[in-house]
C-alpha cells in the first residue's frame, strides 16, 4: 500500500499515542487523510486510497482495539443490552452526516453503501407522505455530471448497502440516494464518479460462458442480493436473491 511518508514530528506522536493507548477518534480526526493512511499502513491495514476518511478512522480504531485486546466491535457477538447502548450513543462522525459511496471490491460487482443523518431519517420516515428510499445508477462522461440514461433500485428502510452489477462492460457511473415523499424524489447524496474497468463483463446471461463463470458460481454469487440490469435502459433491472 502506498502512503505518504511523514516527518518525525508528525509520525512519532501518532506512534506514541498508540503505544500509550491514547489513540482516539478526536485525535484521528485532527489528522490529514494522508496521515491517516500512514497510520493505517503502520498498523498493517490495507486501506483503499479513495475510501471515505470516516471509514478509514473507524478501521484504524477497530484494528487498534483488537491490538489492545479490548472490546470487540462485532455487534453480532454483543449482548442485546450492549447493542442498545451503542445504538443510543452512535459515533457522531458517522451518524451526523448523509453520504453514499462505492467500492469496486471485485471485477464483477460494486459494493454501494450509504447512511442518512439520523435526525433527517426520523423526519422523513415520520412524514405522512414518506414512500421509501431508492438508488439511481446513472451513466456519466469522464467523471462529469450524469447523463439521461439511468435505472432505479428500491431499497428497504433498514438497508445500508447493496451489491450492484453494472449494465455495461465499461464506462463512468454515479450512484445517487433519494427519498420518496409523495410524488417528489428528493436527492440526499451522490457518490463520487467511478469507472468500470474496460475488461469487465457484467451480463448474468453469459455467466456460464464467462471466463470467471465457474469461480463465480463457486463463490456463491447466486445466493447474494445483486441487482442486474437486463439492458441499459431506465428502470430495467432484476434482483438476484
Amino acid at each position: 500500500m502506498n502512503a505518504t511518508v511523514l516527518t518525525g514530528n508528525r509520525l512519532f506522536p501518532m506512534i506514541g499515542a498508540m503505544i500509550e493507548n491514547q489513540l482516539s477518534r478526536a485525535y484521528l480526526e485532527s489528522l490529514s487523510t494522508e496521515e491517516l493512511l500512514a497510520v493505517a499502513d503502520k498498523i498493517g491495514l490495507d486501506i483503499p486510497l479513495d475510501l471515505n476518511r470516516t471509514f478509514i478512522i473507524q478501521e484504524i480504531l477497530d484494528a487498534h482495539a483488537e491490538l489492545l485486546n479490548v472490546e470487540s466491535y462485532d455487534l453480532q457477538e454483543e449482548s442485546a443490552d450492549t447493542f442498545e447502548r451503542k445504538k443510543n450513543k452512535p459515533s457522531s462522525a458517522i451518524y451526523n452526516s448523509t453520504y453514499i459511496d462505492v467500492l469496486l471490491r471485485d471485477p464483477v460487482w460494486a459494493f454501494v453503501f450509504w447512511h442518512i443523518r439520523e435526525q433527517d431519517r426520523r423526519t422523513y420516515e415520520a412524514s405522512h407522505d414518506f414512500n421509501g428510499y431508492f438508488l439511481r445508477v446513472s451513466s456519466c462522461v469522464a467523471g462529469k455530471t450524469p447523463e439521461g440514461e439511468s435505472f432505479n433500485i428500491d431499497v428497504d428502510i433498514q438497508d445500508g448497502s447493496w451489491y450492484i452489477c453494472f449494465p455495461a462492460p465499461q464506462g463512468w457511473f454515479t450512484v445517487e440516494l433519494f427519498v420518496k415523499k409523495g410524488r417528489q424524489h428528493i436527492l440526499l447524496a451522490t457518490s463520487r464518479p467511478f469507472r468500470i474497468p474496460r475488461t469487465v463483463r457484467f451480463s448474468p446471461l453469459e455467466l456460464e460462458q464467462h471466463p470467471l463463470g465457474p469461480v463465480l458460481l463457486l463463490s456463491g454469487i447466486e445466493q447474494m442480493r445483486i441487482v442486474y440490469a437486463k439492458e441499459y435502459s431506465p428502470g430495467q433491472y432484476s434482483g438476484c436473491n
